[in-house]
């Protein structure tokens, strides 16, 4: 069984179920691509993994507004990395999808899966 993600609205904590809210083919990519960057999902190089693994170009304000889009749904979180020298002593804001949005990642596969289950039965049917 699946749990409901948990969103922060306005300081507050509201339940949301699954079907109360979709995703756009773009938050999905990102959210996809933060957890395969593991833990140095940064901005950039989410944008560039999204380049590499997706074949299509996208700008880091896009990227930008998706991450803050997904963080404000309770599906990613953030912090901010050490200090570094090599990049003069700023910090990376790093992404990880929380166990929500690990929840709705298995909740859409699992409604994916049975509507390609359902389209594999009908082509099969049709020869």
């Amino acid at each position: 069984m699946l749990l409901r993600p948990n969103s922060v609205v306005a300081g507050r904590i509201k339940k949301l179920k699954f079907k109360d809210f979709t995703l756009g083919e773009l938050e999905e990519v990102v959210l996809l691509t933060t957890l395969h960057c593991g833990d140095d999902a940064y901005l950039r190089f989410i944008g560039k993994s999204i380049t590499k693994l997706f074949e299509r170009k996208i700008s880091e304000g896009s990227v930008h507004m998706t991450l803050s889009r997904l963080e404000k749904k309770g599906l990613l979180e953030s912090h901010y990395s050490s200090p570094t020298k090599m990049r003069g002593g700023r910090r990376k804001r790093l992404f990880k999808a929380t166990n929500s949005g690990l929840q709705y990642l298995d909740f859409v596969l699992e409604r994916k899966l049975i509507i390609w289950e359902k389209l594999k039965r009908l082509k099969d049917e049709s020869k």
